[in-house]
């Protein structure tokens, strides 16, 4: 990235990008209801809240999941989806 770029990462994987030499900013928005509603469910079980957080990314990962409405509309994006986002933001910007 060019120099002077940065980002800023918030709750429910929210983030902003900035890239002020391509006068550009991205950003990552998403509603985290569904997703913290499931991870009360998973505390009031007993399952410690950081545990819950983790068992819910962790199970979108799972082949056999990814099909399920709360994995296509619902589950945080990882950093590792959102880092494969910039890259192919950068590549794109980058070719031209």
């Amino acid at each position: 990235m060019p120099e002077g770029s940065y980002f800023a990462w918030g709750l429910g994987q929210q983030s902003v990008f900035v890239v002020p030499a391509w006068n550009t900013v991205i950003v990552h928005q998403s509603d985290t209801t569904e997703f913290l509603k499931r991870g009360l469910d998973l505390q009031r079980q007993g399952v410690d809240g950081d545990a819950a957080l983790e068992q819910l990314v962790l199970s979108c990962f799972e082949e056999e999941a990814l099909a399920t409405g709360f994995c296509r509309e619902h589950r945080f994006t990882g950093r590792r989806e959102f880092d494969r986002l910039i890259t192919a933001i950068a590549a794109a910007r980058l070719s031209d």
